[in-house]
């Protein structure tokens, strides 16, 4: 159709749009529209449309200490949370300098939310009424779970994905699975 019209010289505009360029954006677009119910104040939301949490883990005395430190910073309370068995402490992406993650590196959870008309029973989720006889519910599903950043990946996640920093891709740089759940995959689908 492109080229008959080129070749006719007909003057009509005609959108090109390839169902994996448009599933990208019209998938990640619903993920956005779902993930609000389902996200925590200390977690965020990604252009791809997933949940990031962000958490830090150790022994229960040095967790509490490290939530004493945000306190004493006047860090706003619902930025962060001390899970029940003080060995884990969740954060808002705004908090990254003022944890050591030298000494406790990040971990990074992936969620995607996923509207369902009946539950599937596999994730935690959320109901909500669309009127006196209907309902639908959003569960939270498990992408990628507690993968742990070493230095190097700490240092390079902060810049590629926090300071949006570009010059390096995440495909070199050992990040690429998290590239994915961070953006949009660019361009068309690749033909083997």
């Amino acid at each position: 159709m492109i080229r008959f019209v080129k070749e006719n010289k007909i003057d009509l505009p005609v959108n090109y749009c390839s169902f994996v360029y448009k599933h990208r954006y019209q998938s990640a677009g619903f993920k956005k529209r779902c993930a609000p119910f389902l996200l925590r104040p200390y977690e965020k939301i990604t252009e791809s449309g997933m949940i990031r949490t962000l958490s830090v883990q150790s022994k229960p005395e040095e967790m509490i200490l490290i939530a004493e430190k945000l306190e004493r910073a006047g860090c706003p309370r619902d930025l962060w949370q001390l899970a029940s068995n003080k060995t884990r402490l969740y954060f808002h992406e705004s908090l990254w300098k003022h944890l050591d993650l030298r000494i406790y590196p990040p971990f990074l959870s992936y969620y995607a939310a996923e509207l369902r008309s009946s539950l599937s029973y596999r994730n935690p989720f959320r109901e909500i009424l669309l009127n006196q006889r209907k309902k639908v519910y959003v569960e939270r599903k498990s992408v990628l779970v507690d993968k742990e950043l070493k230095a190097q990946e700490t240092e390079l996640f902060e810049k590629l994905f926090l300071q949006k920093k570009t010059g390096q891709t995440a495909e070199r740089t050992g990040l690429g699975e998290i590239y994915e759940l961070e953006h949009i995959k660019p361009g068309l689908q690749e033909y083997y």
